[in-house]
């Protein structure tokens, strides 16, 4: 089973108050659903797994849990890939509509709106096990090839170091097969997805790979969609109220446990 860190805001609330929630919702939800209903949203990311893949149950478990508060809120929906800098510009530049798994920064936020989060993912570095290799802080990376993916955000001393030897790659598998060659000495990726991959495309060289102990960074996960998109707001709105609805009915732990995952709050 999965185990993740899924950050979010959640506000105390009496069970009154959370029913006359629900059914306000509804309401609002059925007064606006014509007009929603006629509006396909297109949805973006990289392969992504266990969070986003073609050939995953739901298209994985960030897709499902999109999709199904996006549909609840009155919106259809279709279903695109691409590599992540090319998706990122496509949302960006009104290609798509909306990017599902992407982390918060400034210079994002001038140009697109985020969602609140809906899921978390833990930042590990991957070594060979044949390595000795430790990090506490940056400091400890200084001078190593470190393998990233074009276009991700992972720390923000770490994206910004000039001491750091970041290579860079359109696929985590292409990181991977160069730190079996001695290409890299690290390679740095969300952990689950980091396992999953490991164990589809390298299952003779799973236990060649280990995870440094301490990780470089925990975060949580949003939706964005361009602020230039007329309905911007209103799309994000119904979102991250539909996504409390979700959390409050038993859906969304629905969706995390069909996929494997468990809830750590």
């Amino acid at each position: 089973m999965w185990s993740i860190s899924v950050v979010f805001k959640m506000q105390t609330i009496q069970r009154p108050k959370i029913l006359s929630f629900l059914l306000l919702l509804t309401v609002f939800l059925a007064l606006t659903k014509t007009v929603s209903a006629e509006v396909t949203l297109k949805l973006v990311n990289d392969p992504w797994p266990p969070y986003t893949g073609m050939n995953l149950p739901g298209k994985g478990v960030a897709t499902e849990i999109v999709v199904t508060a996006l549909n609840k809120a009155g919106y259809k929906t279709s279903m695109h890939f691409a590599p992540w800098a090319r998706a990122l510009e496509g949302t960006i530049s009104g290609t798509y509509d909306i990017l599902l798994t992407t982390s918060f920064t400034k210079e994002r936020a001038k140009v697109v709106a985020y969602s609140e989060p809906y899921l978390g993912n833990v930042i590990r570095f991957i070594k060979l096990e044949s390595k000795a290799y430790h990090f506490d802080q940056l400091d400890d990376l200084h001078h190593l090839n470190i393998g990233v993916v074009r276009g991700y955000v992972y720390e923000p001393m770490f994206d910004k170091s000039e001491q750091i030897y970041r290579i860079e790659n359109t696929l985590l598998e292409n990181n991977l097969r160069m730190l079996l060659a001695g290409r890299l000495d690290l390679v740095v990726e969300d952990e689950l997805v980091a396992q999953k991959t490991i164990s589809k495309l390298f299952p003779d060289e799973k236990y060649n790979f280990s995870f440094l102990s301490k990780p470089l960074n925990k975060k949580p996960m949003h939706i964005i969609i361009r602020k230039a998109h007329p309905s911007h707001v209103t799309i994000i709105s119904r979102f991250n109220a539909v996504l409390d609805t979700m959390r409050a009915d038993g859906t969304y732990d629905e969706i995390l446990a069909k996929h494997g995952f468990s809830v750590k709050n």
